[in-house]
């Protein structure tokens, strides 16, 4: 068990040791320590309750009351995945050397497979940690559209003049 494991486990123990026997920590410790992994590692309400057992408001009382240990355990898995990736980016660097000079080799090679694989590796940190992943841009402003109908209503709105040659 990780050190960040025991401190979910410790936090469940401590908060059940100061109840009286109705909290959820007392009567289900493991589903709380398991539901508070999960939710760690990013996992979904859903999936949290299919797995435990547990609903998701007792999900949501978990994450609040044991916010620490779960940020703890969070941030120790963005750094092993970050450790991971490092070490996924350098074989791919040789992979890379090793094919560039290799034309049949890298000609066999999909260079999605390897962009995604240093993009899905990058990203995840990032996800766990809470940062952005992806940025969207909200512009505000006439469109190509707008200045089409305009010109359409101007159009429309103006007095037309044939003008002939004389």
């Amino acid at each position: 068990m990780s050190e960040t494991s025991s401190l979910i486990r410790r936090s469940v123990a401590e908060y059940a040791a100061g109840c009286k026997g109705h909290a959820l920590e007392v009567q289900n410790p493991e589903g709380c320590v398991r539901a508070m992994e999960m939710l760690a590692l990013g996992a979904p309400y859903r999936e949290i309750c299919a797995e435990t057992g547990l609903r998701p408001s007792n999900i949501s009382k978990l994450k609040v009351r044991h916010s620490g240990a779960v940020e703890a355990r969070r941030e120790a898995q963005a750094s092993e995945l970050e450790d991971l990736a490092d070490v996924y980016r350098e074989a791919l660097r040789r992979k890379a050397d090793d094919l560039l000079g290799d034309e049949e080799k890298l000609a066999k090679v999909n260079p999605k497979d390897l962009a995604l694989t240093t993009a899905i590796l990058t990203d995840k940190p990032m996800q766990l940690r809470g940062e952005a992943t992806s940025v969207v841009e909200h512009r505000s402003g006439v469109s190509l559209e707008d200045v089409m109908k305009m010109k359409a209503e101007l159009a429309k709105e103006a007095d037309v003049i044939n003008v002939e040659d004389v």
